[in-house]
């Protein structure tokens, strides 16, 4: 098996453009744009590649086509799209990568494509594959429009790992995130918009120590009006499975305000595992008997078209990815009925299912089932609320596993293109169907190899061991002993054959030697090979096209006999 460590990471929500303006939106957590670019970047401390860009726009009155790009390190990447005018629906670049450096800066660029209009985009996604592929990588992502602000002193605010953060929530108890394989959280980040706080304001990783809630290794300390981002690239934190992880966010005496434009932190597995993460730290309201649907990633944003939080799933494979511990926390209940919540794929029914029992709170999980997702899969969650008031959803969480490519069987190379190896024993250049004794390099050309012993390249610049030659010409050759033109198509005792074509032997037991059409001159020459005999009485070999009457000939191989 070939590890492949590709994760879909994103952002989801819903936020409009403003007309006739250059803007930046996130590309992890929830959807947020601002015509500040540092406002809305993340930072990359793992480096891989990403590609498969995806866009969902449901809205757009922008008469005229509007670039989305990639931008890092406010430079502009290679993946990028184009929204038409007035276009709505899904757009993709999955022609193109952009390689990602461990501390590149990442946005969204957009640019309309008229002076009037806007258009609404609810969902971002991407591939990431880290370099190492030893490691999974997904990075998560909590924000706000236009910043969370924290200006209470000394108070300690909870915010989830993954999607709407929110400067206002004093109790941890639903903010929290279980996720269900076991990795190690490093590279805690903030990206600070502005700070007028005189003192140190701590954000501390929370996860689950003997049972309960407690701080872990990874901290910053943000200083009085420092801004910009904060780091902490040196502590880590092991997470077992079934751990809850979020974040904490404690300031110290005196006033001031410090604005906050993200929270993040990077999680590393070594089993192609990456949780999906749709959350929201305030929680999202539901109304009882309803039908809404959410997306996969970032907020957890309701919606009754359905269309507008799928997500396209572009991975290779059948299945790309096994989803599976479908989860959903809920922090208040007050439904006389059960509530469902569903994976969809395509506007239908998974088996990945949470039944959510009348007053049922807390972590609620599916660990019976898993479903295969295949590339261009179609993927969102619904819930169906039962009979009663309402209940306040705070995240839905699953885990995703990208599955490695098979190549338990592979025997024989199939790339287009190896420039080396030593022990490459099949070389099967552009494609071969099907071949149970092909032994030999089908390349177009080898420049050099002493052992080469067959060759069936148009050229070949040397080979010291050669011993079949099947160019298309030969000139001379005194030892000549095998066909190598390109079609006989019958010839049962045909030896040496040097013709461009035979078209038909019809019968000859003693055809030994066929020459080429024409031969100049020749001292020894015992046979006649001209191109017109009229009378031999000597004639024992004719190999001439045309022979009229000959009484004592022994071989006859002309095209016709009289």
């Amino acid at each position: 098996m070939t590890t492949n460590n590709q994760v879909n990471i994103g952002a989801a929500g819903s936020a409009a453009s403003t007309a006739n303006t250059t803007q930046y939106w996130t590309c992890i957590g929830s959807i947020q744009k601002s015509s500040v670019e540092v406002d809305n970047q993340v930072v990359f401390r793992e480096a891989g590649t990403l590609s498969n860009l995806f866009v969902r726009v449901t809205a757009n009155s922008v008469a005229g086509n509007t670039t989305v790009t990639t931008s890092k390190n406010t430079s502009p990447g290679n993946l990028t799209v184009t929204l038409g005018s007035n276009a709505t629906g899904i757009f993709e670049d999955t022609g193109h990568t952009d390689a990602i450096a461990a501390g590149d800066k990442l946005c969204i660029k957009t640019v309309p494509g008229a002076s009037t209009g806007t258009f609404t985009i609810s969902y971002i996604s991407f591939n990431f594959s880290a370099t190492t592929t030893t490691d999974t990588v997904t990075v998560y992502v909590t924000n706000q429009a236009n910043g969370s602000t924290y200006s209470t002193a000394s108070v300690s605010r909870y915010n989830t790992i993954h999607g709407l953060q929110s400067g206002a929530n004093t109790v941890e108890l639903g903010t929290t995130c279980r996720v269900r394989k076991a990795g190690t959280l490093k590279h805690l980040s903030v990206n600070i918009q502005s700070n007028a706080r005189t003192t140190n304001t701590t954000i501390t990783l929370r996860k689950t120590i003997s049972g309960a809630q407690a701080n872990g290794n990874l901290t910053l300390i943000i200083g009085s009006g420092v801004t910009g981002f904060v780091e902490d690239n040196v502590n880590s934190d092991s997470i077992a499975a079934g751990d809850d992880i979020d974040f904490v966010t404690t300031t110290s005496t005196l006033t001031g305000s410090l604005v906050i434009n993200n929270i993040q932190v990077t999680y590393i597995t070594p089993t192609n595992d990456g949780p999906i993460i749709s959350s929201r730290s305030g929680g999202i309201v539901q109304a009882a008997s309803i039908t809404t649907n959410y997306p996969l990633h970032g907020d957890v944003v309701a919606n009754t078209t359905e269309a507008s939080n799928q997500l396209k799933i572009r991975n290779a494979g059948s299945p790309g990815y096994i989803l599976s511990n479908l989860a959903v926390y809920v922090s208040q209940n007050s439904l006389s009925g059960s509530s469902t919540l569903f994976l969809r794929k395509a506007g239908a029914n998974l088996t990945l299912t949470v039944t959510i029992a009348a007053g049922a709170t807390g972590v609620i999980e599916d660990t019976a089932h898993s479903d295969g997702i295949n590339n261009g899969d179609l993927l969102d969650y619904q819930l169906i609320t039962g009979a009663g008031t309402q209940l306040t959803l705070r995240s839905i969480i699953v885990n995703q596993r990208t599955l490695a490519v098979a190549s338990n069987t592979l025997k024989y190379n199939l790339y287009k293109q190896i420039v080396h190896s030593d022990t490459l024993l099949y070389n099967l250049k552009k494609q071969i169907i099907h071949s149970d004794t092909l032994l030999y390099n089908l390349r177009k050309q080898v420049i050099h190899s002493n052992t080469i012993k067959y060759s069936l390249l148009k050229i070949v610049n040397h080979g010291n061991t050669l011993l079949y030659n099947l160019r298309k010409q030969v000139i001379k050759s005194d030892t000549l002993k095998y066909n190598i033109r390109q079609q006989i198509k019958k010839s049962n005792t045909l030896i040496y054959n040097i013709l461009i074509s035979i078209t038909r032997v019809s019968n000859t037991n003693t055809l030994v030697y066929n020459l080429r059409q024409n031969i100049i001159k020749s001292n020894t020459l015992k046979y006649n090979i001209r191109r017109h005999v009229t009378n031999g009485r000597v004639l024992i070999y004719n190999i001439i096209i045309n022979v009229k009457h000959t009484r004592i000939t022994e071989f006859q191989l002309n095209k016709k006999r009289s």
